[in-house]
């Protein structure tokens, strides 16, 4: 049972975990904002991608625990990935309806 301020966090690699969430912040949505306060960047690019037709996806499971601060605008994701270059050292390469984000400059296979 959840209490207000809680939120529960089911995967299905991993037993579910129940945690604090701010909640202005979370419903920052409804405004058209998505706000993340040092999440993991995994969490982020999942939260990112409910809104947007153009997905994220990590290329490198070393940036998944990356933390990640800031408000962006719902289904922008070029704007997102772009203020990433800015702080983290990462590359990025859009294929399709993909932006694909990594430590380095590959091309994406098209198992991927």
């Amino acid at each position: 049972m959840l209490t207000p301020g809680e939120r529960a966090l089911v995967s299905h690699d991993a037993p579910p975990t129940v945690g604090a969430v701010d909640v202005e912040a979370y419903t920052k949505w409804r405004e058209g904002v998505v706000q993340f306060t040092d999440v993991p960047l995994s969490e982020a690019v999942a939260e990112l991608n409910r809104y947007s037709s153009i997905e994220l996806r990590l290329r490198d499971k070393s940036l998944e625990a990356k933390r990640v601060s800031g408000s962006f605008k719902a289904g922008e994701p070029d704007v997102f990935v772009s203020t990433l270059e800015l702080f983290m050292p990462i590359r990025t390469i859009r294929v399709g309806n993909v932006i694909y984000i990594s430590a380095d400059n590959r091309v994406p296979s098209a198992q991927e």
